[in-house]
């Protein structure tokens, strides 16, 4: 089982928006601050992402096995031929 931690992607998401956040208060030209803050916003959308596949991932290695599924066959005991041999009734 990962760790938030020790996943590299979240670990690698989670840097690149420490050091967006200490570029941008250092930024003082707009178009330059709207475009880190964009990015800003699509690192951590990537960071949400790889967040919910840990979850899922985790969620699975916790669920249960699923019990077989039981089948329940009904035998045919009344049948007929019809007089060509393509067909069963």
């Amino acid at each position: 089982m990962e760790n938030i931690s020790t996943n590299p992607s979240i670990e690698m998401y989670r840097l690149d928006l420490e050091e967006l956040l200490k570029i941008s208060s250092q930024v003082t030209r707009p178009n330059l601050k709207r475009t880190l803050e964009q990015y800003r916003t699509e690192v951590e959308a990537l960071l949400a992402v790889e967040k919910k596949k840990l979850e899922v991932k985790k969620s699975k290695e916790n669920s249960t096995v699923p019990t077989k599924e039981i089948v329940n066959f009904i035998p045919v005991s009344k049948y007929a031929l019809d007089s060509g041999d393509k067909f069963v009734k």
